[in-house]
């Protein structure tokens, strides 16, 4: 029969001298010689072990494991406490043989049953942080900088540079995404392995810009939207960035996007982040009658509260010279750039437009907005869509969910209702409720027609897009669920997400 593995031995040996000799893990692991296991993941077992030494003890009492085996045996013990945490909390199956690893997974379904009814949030979080290191990290492709073919490549090159996956495996670890194009999927560890999984990272690949680190889901705003060169368009809740990053890319040098967010430290790291872009050049804020150069660190609220906020252009427009913005004497009456983005701290519910704002000089943001095409709108909601959200279980998750949907709905019908020019709206939130997703599209639709303002419909955000299985008892989010964008974890492998599309009736 196989042997108990050596990593559970050790780590109940490492948990028995912490008890005996009331001294800390690390001076117990680094004080031998450990040439037995990977430090690491013994380091870590024994921290898991320790951290919930409490539930396992309780699951093990109430499954009666602990009078099973044998444990006036102190090692047995410690040993027991090792593999419950291992099928439960670690990697949810035992390694190896021996007595006490058979006994562990033939109560397995006992053990559950215990953590179910003792704990069950801890069960729903361990569950959810599984699936999310199952998922991939998703890259995304600058295509206005390098070709999805190109990445594709180097990321190749860099994998068979480290000698640690067969050539004909790699498939299997990196692959380009089957409803997006740009997109690229690559496994948990070769991101990790890669730097690919962080920013900032030491990555060339994101340090360059040539991708950016963002989820299959959110891709969807920008490429539901249709967004074409010479577009104008609106990110409404657009920190920290993705999606405007996005919508830069699909502009490919032509158009406009407006970036608004009302967090000064968020605004900072979207303008962090678009400037990081290498055809860009920028920030630019206005003083005295003058664009001028900006720090981000220097970036005040004061830059960012105006009209104008500050603005970025492309390095190759005859504006720029030597990364500077030139010619601000004849600015108002100059054509206005190919491409410009603006950033500014703004409440979107506040932003009014007016009939007047077409005849600003262009670079007032709200000039743009007078003649928008397209709004983004993804605003702050539960999150329960992120696997290592867990499940969400707390008291006062009908209050928050009440206070966030409300609000949800204020923004979707400022979208829908005030901004003339306006023939797209995509909503979209990282949440699996029906309180944030289906149930705000339809108050808002409603609202509007009560209002007698209602001037969009809901149209099939993505076609051939198939939707998780769902069953509605509520039969009026029957052309919702046929309509709308669901992501889920366990179907799409990435985190949840969902979409709504509505296009202005005079445009269809």
């Amino acid at each position: 029969p196989n042997p108990m593995s050596t990593l559970y031995l050790e780590a109940a040996k490492v948990l028995n001298k912490i008890e005996k000799k009331n001294v800390g893990i690390r001076s117990v692991i680094y004080s031998e010689k450990q040439n037995k296991c990977n430090i690491r993941k013994l380091s870590a077992l024994v921290h898991g072990v320790s951290g919930k030494r409490k539930e396992l003890e309780l699951i093990l009492q109430k499954s009666h494991l602990l009078e099973d085996s044998n444990i006036n045996q102190i090692s047995n013990y410690w040993l027991l406490l090792v593999l419950a945490y291992e099928q439960l909390f670690g990697n949810l199956k035992i390694q190896g043989g021996g007595a006490l690893a058979r006994l562990v997974r033939k109560n397995k379904d006992k053990l559950y049953e215990c953590f179910s009814k003792e704990y069950p949030d801890l069960i729903n979080q361990v569950k959810h942080s599984k699936v999310y290191e199952q998922i991939p990290r998703y890259l995304r492709v600058n295509t206005t900088i390098e070709s999805t073919e190109s990445v594709l490549n180097s990321i190749l090159d860099q994998v068979k540079q480290t000698n640690q996956f067969a050539n004909d495996d790699i498939q299997n670890y990196i692959w380009i995404d089957k409803h997006i194009k740009n997109v690229i999927a690559c496994k948990h560890e070769v991101a990790k392995l890669l730097c690919l999984d962080r920013i900032p990272s030491s990555n060339e690949l994101i340090k360059t810009s040539k991708v950016v680190l963002q989820d299959k889901g959110s891709c969807f705003s920008a490429i539901c939207a249709k967004i074409t060169p010479g577009d104008f368009v609106l990110d409404a809740c657009s920190a920290p960035g993705s999606k405007s990053l996005h919508i830069i890319d699909m502009l490919n040098k032509r158009g406009r996007l407006v970036a608004l967010d009302k967090d000064s430290t968020r605004i900072k790291t979207l303008i962090k982040r678009i400037s990081e872009v290498p055809y860009l050049a920028g920030p630019f804020v206005y003083k005295k009658k003058n664009f001028v150069t900006i720090q981000i660190e220097d970036i005040s609220d004061e830059c960012l509260l105006g009209e104008i906020g500050c603005i970025f252009l492309d390095k190759e427009s005859k504006l720029i010279r030597n990364n500077k913005l030139i010619m601000i004497d004849y600015l108002d009456n100059f054509k206005p750039p190919d491409l410009l983005i603006h950033v500014a701290k703004c409440d979107f519910l506040s932003l009014t437009p007016t009939a007047e704002d077409h005849l600003l000089p262009w670079y007032h943001y709200k000039n743009t907005i007078s003649n928008l095409r397209v709004i983004v709108l993804d605003p702050s909601c539960s999150g329960s869509g992120l696997p290592q959200h867990g499940k969400v279980e707390s008291v006062n998750i009908e209050k928050r969910l009440k206070s966030l949907s409300e609000f949800q709905t204020k923004m979707l019908i400022h979208s829908l209702s005030s901004f003339q020019s306006v023939e797209t709206v995509c909503y979209s939130t990282c949440s699996i409720f029906t309180e944030e997703n289906e149930q705000v599209v339809l108050n808002s639709l409603e609202k509007c027609k009560n209002s007698g303002n209602l001037q969009f419909s809901l149209e099939i955000a993505l076609e051939n897009w198939e939707n998780p299985n769902r069953s509605y008892q509520d039969s009026s989010f029957g052309e919702i669920y046929k309509k709308c964008i669901f992501v889920n974890s366990e179907t799409h492998n990435c985190r949840g997400f969902f979409l709504a599309k509505f296009v202005k009736n005079s445009s269809r």
